[in-house]
């Protein structure tokens, strides 16, 4: 007897499993929202239009208003990492979203910068 826990051709060790804990923190689907990896926002997201950074910035300015139940949150630098994005870019979709009436920058305090959502989160 072994003293491995699992059978060489367990089903859990298959890599398509694997990949499933990369969304295992995934909202479960839900009529009215659309999500992704992050993992994947990241591959496809250098191959398209600038304008769809911005998109994904909001998305995660989106995300963060979510968790804290509050409009105003903080977004450093790390959340933007995540999707292939570097500091300089958030700067300049943050000043798009702002000067299209989207958010409100708080004043820069040297710190990670705060934001303000300024489209309501349940717009049903």
């Amino acid at each position: 007897m072994s003293n491995d826990l699992f059978l060489p051709d367990d089903p859990f060790d298959d890599p398509a499993w694997q990949q499933s804990l990369l969304v295992a923190d995934a909202p479960r689907a839900s009529k009215g929202y659309v999500a992704c990896a992050l993992q994947w926002e990241a591959r496809v997201l250098p191959l398209l239009h600038p304008a769809n950074k911005q998109l994904a910035v909001l998305q995660l300015i989106y995300r963060r208003c979510r968790w804290t139940h509050n409009l105003t949150v903080s977004l450093p630098n790390s959340d933007l990492v995540a999707i292939g994005m570097s500091r300089y870019g958030k700067y300049r979709a943050l000043a798009t979203l702002e000067r299209r009436g989207l958010i409100r920058r708080e004043p820069y305090d040297g710190k990670t910068i705060r934001v303000t959502l300024l489209v309501p989160l349940d717009c049903t």
